[in-house]
C-alpha cells in the first residue's frame, strides 16, 4: 500500500509541473489520480483497464470543474487587487496652476501636455480668458483649456461582485390516509 501512495504522489506532482492555470492542474491531476484509483479498484474486480478508463474520466472532469472554479476565484482576487492597487489619477489644475507655469517659463507643450493629462475640464469666461492672456499665457495654451469643454470625463473603474444563487427545494408533502369522493347526483 505505501508503494501504491508513492506512485500516487509522483503522479500528481508530475502532473502539476508545467501548467498554466488550475484547469489544466485539476484535469491532470484528476485524469491521472482517477486512473490511478480506477485501476486499483478494476484490479480487485479483474479488469484494470476498464477501471482506470472510468476512473481517470470521472477525475478529469471532476479535476477541470474544480480547477475551472478556482481560476475564477483567482480572476476574482486579481481585480481587486489591480483596482486597489491602481494609481490614483493626478490632481486637478486650477487657473492659478496655469498661470504660475506660464510665468515660470514652462513651455507650452509640456504645460499642455500636463492639462490634458491632468483631466482637468475649464469653463472659461470671456472675462478670464483676457485676464490669463495679460498674465502671459499663450494663445496655444488658452486654445488647450477652451477645448478641454469638450472632453469627457473618465468613468471610475469599479468592480462588480456578483453574489451566490441559493436554490432552494420546497419540501415534499406526503398526505396519509384516505380520499373521500362525493359526488353530487
Amino acid at each position: 500500500m505505501a508503494k501504491v501512495r508513492g506512485v500516487l504522489g509522483a503522479i500528481v506532482l508530475a502532473s502539476l509541473v508545467g501548467c498554466a492555470n488550475f484547469t489544466e492542474k485539476g484535469l491532470a491531476a484528476g485524469g491521472l489520480l482517477g486512473a490511478g484509483t480506477g485501476a486499483l479498484i478494476g484490479s480487485q474486480t479483474g479488469d484494470a483497464g476498464a477501471g482506470a478508463l472510468i476512473g481517470g474520466t470521472v477525475g478529469a472532469l471532476t479535476g477541470t470543474l474544480v480547477g475551472a472554479g478556482l481560476d475564477e476565484v483567482d480572476e476574482k482576487n486579481k481585480a481587486r487587487v489591480a483596482a486597489a492597487t491602481a494609481a490614483p489619477p493626478p490632481p486637478p489644475m486650477s487657473v492659478a496652476d496655469v498661470v504660475s507655469m506660464s510665468q515660470n517659463g514652462v513651455g507650452e507643450d509640456v504645460i499642455i501636455s500636463t492639462i490634458r493629462s491632468s483631466g482637468t475640464i475649464f469653463h472659461l469666461s470671456t472675462d478670464q480668458i483676457i485676464a490669463l492672456h495679460h498674465d502671459g499665457v499663450s494663445n496655444r495654451v488658452l486654445d488647450a483649456m477652451v477645448a478641454t469643454k469638450n472632453r469627457v470625463a473618465k468613468p471610475v473603474p469599479v468592480v462588480y461582485e456578483r453574489s451566490p444563487v441559493y436554490i432552494v427545494e420546497p419540501p415534499v408533502r406526503y398526505r396519509w390516509g384516505y380520499r373521500h369522493h362525493h359526488c353530487w347526483h
